[in-house]
């Protein structure tokens, strides 16, 4: 597509939510060069809420000048939310970064994603994927690995999935993945583990091997399996 904008449009009033997004594109296409295509705007108070980067009808943006998807807190103006897209796709260079950050009220970060070419990765050995820390204190809650869009890291290593107790921080909950199936060598002990962090004790086990649940001490095979989900391109969730 050609240099840059040839028409300028408002659209999407929205006379109870109060915004106005106005759209730049070329022909059809959402398109701008070197800057927003799409940026939504608190009426009252002026504040910029969202800017969006397209380029062909397409998210885009060079991670190397920063995310495709801004938004921030209309009251304040601070920055809520950062996305890196190329090519319609979330990736950043986990080398430098997460690609999709959610931010708190205090602007530190509370949940952080690493995506390559569309998919959650990141290399097991430099750390998580996925890092969510509690609002209030801080502390991380949870931590999550995944190669390729699938939930994966050697069971050696430590499970793909930890979960913790936002006071202590001590780990509650633990799931080995390997390729995205819920796998460990028995032996050295369950794939699914969960502890009640007063008494440190273990509740619940059970045991899998190549995502066949092979029974365990604690808890029926039905119970316990994790909540993840592989997201799709167009997802950004933090739930």
């Amino acid at each position: 597509m050609e240099n840059d904008v040839k028409e300028c449009v408002s659209t999407d009033r929205d006379e109870i939510e109060g915004t106005v997004r106005y759209e730049y594109r070329v022909g059809k296409a959402l398109h701008r060069s070197g800057a927003p295509a799409s940026i939504t705007i608190d009426e009252a108070t002026r504040t910029v809420i969202c800017e969006e980067y397209w380029q062909d009808n397409q998210y885009h943006r060079d991670p190397l000048q920063g995310p495709a998807i801004t938004t921030r807190d209309t009251a304040s103006g601070r920055v809520v939310s950062e996305v890196y897209w190329w090519r319609d796709r979330r990736h950043r260079d986990p080398a430098f970064g997460p690609a999709c950050i959610l931010y708190g009220r205090d602007g530190a970060e509370r949940r952080v994603e690493y995506w390559w070419n569309g998919e959650q990765h990141r290399n097991p050995c430099d750390g998580p994927a996925m890092i969510e820390r509690d609002a209030t204190t801080g502390m991380v809650v949870k931590q999550q690995y995944w190669v390729h869009g699938k939930l994966h890291r050697d069971p050696e290593q430590g499970p793909a999935v930890i979960k913790y107790d936002p006071a202590t921080g001590s780990v509650v909950s633990e799931e080995f993945y390997r390729f995205g199936l819920l796998d460990r060598d028995p032996a050295a002990g369950p794939a699914i583990c969960q502890r009640d962090i007063a008494t440190n004790t273990v509740t619940y086990a059970q045991y899998y091997e190549n995502g066949l649940n092979i029974g365990g001490p604690l808890g029926p095979a039905s119970r316990g399996l994790s909540d993840h989900r592989i997201r799709t391109n167009r997802e950004f969730e933090f739930g």
